[in-house]
């Protein structure tokens, strides 16, 4: 990726003016895992309504971020002016500049030693990413599953259905700008953008409050979270199926006499699917019980020698424990002086 940090973006922070449009921006990395990659999420805030759109992408080059950050752009059913992100490479560069510019989105970057410049979409990073998709390792190549959900189960149920606070500010007596967050200014980010003057005037052409309003009523909160949590759970299951596949491969798992029984009466499908449900019981009695999972099928105590020998052995001869005779046989040496025994 072609990065030109020092000529891409303005250092400054947006000012909206009660305006929507002006869209703060993040990655979230779903962290390693024995060298596999985890994926990313590309979170999108706007600053006054607080809509959001959340997309997932294998890697943060300009060849997977590019399409993704481009549609979720143009998911938003407002105008949009601003696009703030911090200094990172994966925003500040020439591919990125070139989207905005053909969009004419302002670019502008957090200023240096200011931590609360991009603090609305950190704060959704924790709040919204990690509520419903947690810390844990989620492999790069579950990114076109894990980003049909955040787009199509995710961010609507967000937008139309999840309240949330919004400040009113306040000038104290020093002169200072205080946010006070109350209850009566609680709504969805959907309740937020009605609720602004010249809503109407803001929206994309060819958008409007009636088609908004039909997708914010076709389900009621109750039954968008429903749906979001079917949704969740159906790229769960596709999970557990996968590690099912590879469990019931693994040499010396209680998993693969599991499969290799199930198969022979019910079908490798069927026996797959019921692995995996085997699978899921184990994770919950782990979290439950709060005790590591051990394999009743595999000798933990011969694990342990194989990988350990060789490190044993090697300081034991170090240390002059382990000595070569002459004669090829291999004596320990132990106090008191002049003690060999011989090993067999």
């Amino acid at each position: 990726m072609a990065t030109c940090t020092g000529r891409v973006g303005a250092g400054v922070a947006p000012q909206p003016f009660g305006q929507p449009g002006w869209v703060r921006v993040d990655t979230v990395h779903q962290g390693d895992l024995d060298g596999i990659k985890g994926l990313y999420h590309v979170n999108l805030v706007d600053e006054v309504t607080q809509f959001q759109f959340i997309g997932s992408v294998e890697h943060i080059h300009a060849a997977c971020l590019g399409p993704v950050l481009e549609g979720l752009l143009q998911a938003f059913p407002f105008t949009l002016h601003g696009f703030h992100t911090d200094n990172g490479s994966e925003f500040v560069n020439r591919e990125v500049a070139a989207l905005l510019e053909t969009l004419r989105i302002e670019f502008t970057r957090s200023r240096a030693r200011r931590s609360t410049d991009n603090a609305l979409v950190e704060s959704k990073n924790g709040s919204v990413l990690r509520k419903h998709l947690g810390h844990g390792h989620i492999p790069g190549r579950w990114a076109r599953q894990v980003n049909a959900f955040t787009q199509q189960a995710l961010s609507p149920y967000l937008n139309f259905h999840r309240p949330c606070f919004f400040p009113r500010e306040q000038v104290d007596a020093r002169g200072r700008v205080r946010k006070r967050y109350r209850h009566a200014d609680v709504m969805t980010p959907y309740e937020k953008l009605e609720s602004l003057p010249d809503a109407d005037a803001c929206l994309k052409p060819g958008t409007t409050f009636a088609q908004l309003d039909a997708a914010a009523a076709a389900r009621s909160d109750n039954e968008a979270a429903r749906a979001l949590n079917q949704a969740r759970s159906r790229t769960v299951r596709a999970v557990l199926v996968e590690c099912a596949h590879g469990a019931a491969r693994t040499r010396h798992c209680q998993f693969q006499k599991y499969h290799k029984a199930l198969t022979v009466r019910r079908g490798y499908k069927r026996a797959v699917v019921a692995t995996a449900h085997k699978i899921l019981r184990c994770i919950f009695a782990v979290l439950r019980d709060g005790t590591p999972y051990r394999d009743p099928a595999t000798d933990y105590e011969e694990l342990l020698v194989k990988r350990n020998a060789p490190r044993w052995l090697r300081k034991l001869r170090e240390f002059g424990i382990l000595v070569h005779n002459d004669d090829g046989a291999v004596s320990v040496c132990w106090p008191p002086p002049g003690r060999t025994i011989p090993v067999r």
